[in-house]
């Protein structure tokens, strides 16, 4: 059975669908969702992937009401909305599903709970060469482009909307946000076209969730309000917050405008991936980015990795410091490893570095402590994986005057005649009730009377009676 077609959706990544090079024929050329979500086509159907907080309206993306949190929540046509506290979720009907968490879309942070896709294709056996055909470009394409993007290394990526490294920020009007998507309504932040951001979603309050002052949107210009044209289209010259659309305002205007807001990815002829600038809301040329080490030509000179030294994964054939033939292998950041073998546990210096099983608990066969059954600190042998011994193989110490059980035997100071700091009855010796207590020696003490009480008697043998009273 086919895989759903994706339209080529990596032109639209960045939120700006006129990233792509060849919008005639793009289904998603011109439909910017509000800047808040993603065009996506599969088969005849075209729609917005909406970011989480926002549910498609036609080509818009709007904000959840989440005092009502299913109004307006159409599911993609295909499914019914069900309210999970104040958050909306999908219960898509035969034949449609939630696209995968692993979609590229989902993973730029698209809600995919609240999308309703079909979730079957034509049976492969009507179309078997278009099937395989299918499979190479899919597979050519995720060859060619790793829309795993780096959020904050300051270079947009396949799946950010946006991304000024150190400059992105959470607090500053219309800065790229941490999370590498654009300012939107509802970030408390007041932003370019926005006439105030409370950080709800509740109309009423003097801020509607629109970013609009209350009463916006009911085509009454009033005085807090640049215009006011009745409807929640960001692309025409009046934005859903009753603000004049202007360039960098973070919302394309439909004809006056090709992008507004920061530079973002788009996909070179080689199949890589470049930066297209976005300068008084004109876009600029797809420009390659420098060469980076990932695997891919990055720009776009037909070799790949060439600045690093090796391609990740590769081996060579080198001579250990210690004389011996080993073998070398590119990381991860297309530099050459160590020549020679990891360190493992047997006793001999594998890496070479005059050292033997570093890394491990202790050297193979050496004496070592270690600790015993009753928690005291005994004697054995490095076990043949590097480890402590334990249990009996781990031998206790000698039983000593500590008030401890040193040799896990008997219980504390077993061998003296008593465990230092017991106590126990005695006659003192003037016949009363006293306390012998067993000294540093682990031997018993003199009986010690008691102290004297007023009772007729001599308690404390100090020769005098109720001294006390």
């Amino acid at each position: 059975m086919r895989q759903t077609r994706w339209w080529p959706l990596l032109s639209t990544l960045g939120f700006l669908a006129a990233c792509s090079s060849d919008t005639a024929s793009d289904p998603c050329s011109g439909v910017e969702c509000s800047s808040r979500g993603f065009c996506v086509v599969a088969g005849d159907e075209v729609a917005c992937w909406c970011m989480s907080g926002y549910h498609a309206v036609g080509a818009n993306c709007v904000p959840n009401n989440p005092g009502v949190p299913c109004e307006g929540v159409t599911c993609s046509g295909h499914g019914t909305c069900r309210a999970g506290g104040t958050t909306p979720t999908c219960d898509c009907v035969p034949g449609y599903t939630h696209p995968d968490s692993t979609d590229p879309v989902c993973i730029a942070s698209a809600d995919c709970d609240l999308i309703c896709w079909p979730d079957t294709e034509p049976d492969a056996d009507a179309d078997a060469d278009a099937d395989a055909d299918d499979a190479a470009d899919d597979a050519a394409e995720a060859e060619a482009v790793d829309v795993h993007a780096i959020c904050g290394n300051g270079v947009p990526e396949l799946g950010e909307a946006c991304d000024e490294g150190l400059e992105n920020s959470d607090t500053r009007p219309n800065a790229c946000r941490t999370s590498c998507h654009l300012p939107y309504c509802g970030d408390q932040v007041v932003d370019t076209g926005e006439a105030c951001d409370d950080g709800n979603f509740i109309d009423g309050d003097g801020c509607d969730s629109d970013c609009g002052p209350t009463g916006c949107g009911d085509g009454i210009v009033r005085a807090e309000e640049q215009c006011d044209d009745g409807n929640t289209d960001d692309t025409d010259a009046c934005l859903s917050s009753c603000r004049e659309a202007t360039c960098g305002d973070m919302r394309v205007r439909t004809g006056h405008e090709e992008c507004d807001g920061f530079a973002t990815a788009c996909v070179l002829e080689c199949g890589s991936y470049g930066v297209q600038s976005c300068d008084a809301c004109v876009l600029g040329s797809c420009v390659a980015s420098a060469e980076r080490c990932n695997g891919l030509d990055d720009d776009c000179d037909t070799t790949t990795d060439e600045d690093g030294e090796c391609t990740p994964g590769a081996s060579l054939a080198c001579v250990t410091s210690c004389g011996g033939p080993s073998t070398q292998i590119c990381g991860a950041d297309c530099r050459w490893g160590t020549c020679g073998p990891a360190e493992v546990c047997n006793g001999a210096d594998d890496d070479c570095d005059t050292a033997t099983d570093e890394g491990f608990a202790c050297i193979q066969g050496t004496a070592v402590s270690c600790s015993t059954s009753c928690g005291t600190t005994g004697t054995g042998t490095c076990t043949s994986a590097c480890t402590l011994p334990t249990g009996a193989a781990c031998l206790p110490p000698p039983e000593v005057c500590n008030g401890l059980d040193d040799d896990c035997v008997s219980g504390r100071d077993n061998g003296f005649d008593c465990p230092r700091g017991n106590t126990r009855s005695c006659t003192s010796p003037c016949s009363t009730a006293g306390t012998e207590i067993c000294g540093a020696d682990c031997a018993w003490g003199i009986c010690l009377p008691p102290d004297e009480i007023c009772n007729g008697l001599d308690d404390d043998c100090d020769t005098t009676t109720d001294e006390a009273c």
